[in-house]
């Protein structure tokens, strides 16, 4: 997720859409990876915030809606909350920029994405560099820093290396159907 206003963060509507799953969750600013051999904390506890309600929640693949809209426990005063852009449409040519944890790790920043296919009023295809537990991440237009949208969705992340017994990142050709 990300914050749009001081207490207000965006994320995807299937990661969290009921009250219960609020009051289990927790929200963490600053999970980095340049910490961990620190004698800073992993995580701050000045940076965990609470799920205080669902504002606003959607999550209807039909429809192509899948966002939640959350009331955090107290205002973020340490960063600024991200412009979202309100008008006009994302260019196949808008560089895209998403930031997240995929499959749980620190932030992760990839930035050489862009738009495949923008021909739908409230969705896009992208390029985007990502896994799952990515969903709910800021999609950001490289050039302008205003979010394009939240990532909902992605193809197949793991396939399974029958030889060694494990599961390997699975590579989508850019000119097939990009990952």
């Amino acid at each position: 997720g990300f914050l749009v206003a001081p207490n207000l963060l965006l994320t995807a509507g299937h990661c969290i859409n009921s009250a219960s799953e609020c009051r289990m969750s927790r929200w963490v600013f600053d999970y980095r990876a340049d910490q961990v051999n620190s004698k800073t904390p992993y995580v701050l506890d000045k940076n965990v915030y609470k799920c205080q309600a669902i504002v606003m929640s959607a999550y209807d693949k039909k429809k192509d809606l899948d966002y939640s809209l959350i009331q955090l426990d107290r205002p973020v005063t340490d960063r600024s909350p991200l412009p979202i852009r309100r008008e006009g449409k994302l260019s196949e040519t808008d560089e895209l920029v998403v930031v997240g944890h995929p499959s749980g790790l620190p932030t992760i920043i990839a930035d050489q994405g862009f738009a495949y296919k923008n021909d739908q009023e409230q969705i896009f295809g992208a390029n985007l560099d990502t896994f799952s537990i990515n969903s709910g991440s800021a999609v950001l237009n490289k050039s302008t820093g205003e979010i394009e949208g939240i990532l909902i969705r992605g193809q197949m992340d793991y396939v399974l290396d029958r030889q060694d017994s494990c599961l390997r990142p699975n590579y989508w050709r850019q000119d097939k159907e990009p990952g």
